[in-house]
């Protein structure tokens, strides 16, 4: 297993994970933990290889204060506070795939995690908002 640490002020040099389905997202604790399997079958890079050379990732971020989650579905928006309300998250996003296909880090630090979600043939979005004070990635 390789891992790789990212404190605060490095999050940007952080693998972004573009197009990548992600197979799990949990939170325990104060730390969310979203799963990446089969990385090895996924993404191609431009040399037609797989771009990852790992099979497995898993991110743990490392809450400080907050973590939210913004869906957008049919319109409307929901939140739920992961901290407080992860049944409820979990809930929402059962039976779904998840694919990754942005990160922002705004002047303050925090992240901005962008999901495309599918239930069934409907597809629809979420946003993972948080004060991360470390983040890191295991790859298997």
């Amino acid at each position: 297993m390789n891992l790789q640490i990212y404190e605060k002020d490095k999050f940007v040099e952080m693998d972004s994970m573009h197009d990548s389905i992600a197979t799990n997202i949990s939170i325990k604790d104060k730390t969310l933990l979203i799963t990446y399997d089969n990385l090895n079958e996924g993404v191609i890079g431009r040399d037609g290889l797989s771009y990852y050379k790992n099979q497995k990732l898993t991110i743990e971020y490392v809450i400080d204060s907050y973590c939210d989650v913004k869906f957008f579905r049919r319109n409307k928006y929901k939140y739920v506070d992961l901290l407080e309300e992860n049944n409820k998250f979990y809930k929402l996003i059962n039976g779904c795939s998840f694919m990754s296909y942005k990160y922002a880090i705004d002047s303050f630090g925090e992240i901005i995690l962008f999901f495309n979600i599918r239930e069934k043939n409907k597809y629809w979005c979420f946003e993972i908002s948080m004060d991360a004070e470390k983040i890191i990635y295991h790859w298997e």
